[in-house]
């Protein structure tokens, strides 16, 4: 079976993928499958956001708990305290995504209950929410 192949170039590797589609297939100079390599970079973006909240909260002498257990799907990722019963939930998202449906609705009804909801996929949102932390 001849596959139809194009040169692609992703997260700053040059290979080629077949038509359909560019980020599973995408194929680095040797012919391996990068798949692997990809996901990973896109986790280190994800990671290094969370690790960049952590400190921002630890700046301002507070404390970043990671809301982990069952049942964890709808819930945010993060609960934020800062000195003063100041308290914010975090959702940290990959670079593109958003939150799906059923986090919404879990957003949406803790800003009804009177907390702070944000959602974190890239630096310009970590600014804006440094900048919220120092208005609230």
């Amino acid at each position: 079976m001849n596959i139809l192949y194009r040169k692609c170039v992703f997260f700053g590797y040059i290979g080629y993928t077949p038509f359909k589609n560019l980020k599973i297939n995408c194929m680095n100079e040797t012919g391996k499958k990068i798949e692997k390599q990809l996901k990973n970079l896109a986790t280190v973006r994800e990671n290094k956001i969370e690790r960049d909240l952590v400190s921002l909260v630890f700046s301002y002498r507070g404390e970043c708990i990671k809301l982990q257990g069952v049942g964890n799907k709808s819930k945010p990722d993060r609960l934020c305290l800062f000195p003063g019963g100041r308290v914010w939930f975090v959702e940290l998202k990959k670079p593109g995504k958003k939150p799906d449906p059923l986090q919404l609705l879990m957003h949406a009804k803790l800003r009804e209950m009177g907390f702070n909801v944000s959602v974190i996929w890239n630096a310009q949102q970590l600014k804006q929410f440094e900048n919220d932390i120092q208005a609230a």
